[in-house]
């Protein structure tokens, strides 16, 4: 599981190599659904990045191979980091996500509230939008204080101009809150479960179809 996997990716170095190719790996996929007439022209690709990445901005020159090897608009990605990312040299991190923001690129800090940073540097971050970390959403209609938590937490990420994304919603019940809450997105196993290459194909396909070929090749 990636809990496993990617502390030893990190504490060896390894993750930059691998974060290369996750990003390889998602513009080309992103290339080829777009080339068939797939992809929503308003939808994005979300790549979760590690914090070594950052490092002497190594993650800009991985975005800019990637792109010029495939040829995918920026304005396509979007970028998941982490809360952690904020504690070592919060400057340079900032300086690094306006220069890929400049790019074109959307940022999401995920997890959400699971940090240790969350308040101290959430002003000064120029993100795009806050995930609210599931952990939060799993406990809505049993704990009220889980729901005042996450009310108060779209209220707030609003106010200083940030998009609000709940992580791991399952139950009717959980969108039913989030909506009246204001949360602009939601994501979790309610919609759709992790898909292979070739699910996730056939599932775009079907919804392409039931859109009537609204995206054009297909």
């Amino acid at each position: 599981m990636p809990g496993k996997i990617i502390p030893v990716a990190e504490e060896s170095n390894l993750i930059i190599d691998l974060g290369a190719q996750v990003i390889d790996n998602a513009f080309a996929q992103l290339k080829s659904w777009t080339d068939a007439g797939l992809w929503p022209p308003t939808a994005r690709v979300t790549i979760n990045v590690s914090p070594k990445q950052f490092q002497q901005g190594i993650i800009i020159t991985q975005i800019k191979a990637a792109q010029e090897k495939h040829q995918i608009g920026l304005h396509l990605i979007e970028l998941e980091i982490t809360e952690n990312l904020l504690m070592s040299d919060i400057e340079s991190a900032i300086q690094i996500v306006k220069d890929l923001r400049k790019l074109g690129i959307t940022i999401a800090v995920d997890d959400f509230g699971s940090g240790y940073s969350s308040l101290m540097y959430l002003k000064e971050l120029p993100a795009d939008k806050i995930k609210i970390d599931q952990s939060f959403i799993r406990g809505l209609g049993s704990q009220g204080k889980d729901e005042v938590v996450v009310k108060s937490t779209i209220d707030l990420c609003h106010k200083l101009g940030f998009s609000v994304v709940a992580e791991g919603v399952e139950k009717r019940e959980q969108e039913a809150f989030l909506r009246q809450a204001g949360v602009d997105f939601t994501q979790g196993f309610r919609y759709a479960k992790p898909m292979s290459e070739a699910d996730t194909l056939a599932w775009l396909k079907k919804r392409n179809k039931i859109l009537d070929g609204i995206y054009g090749k297909a």
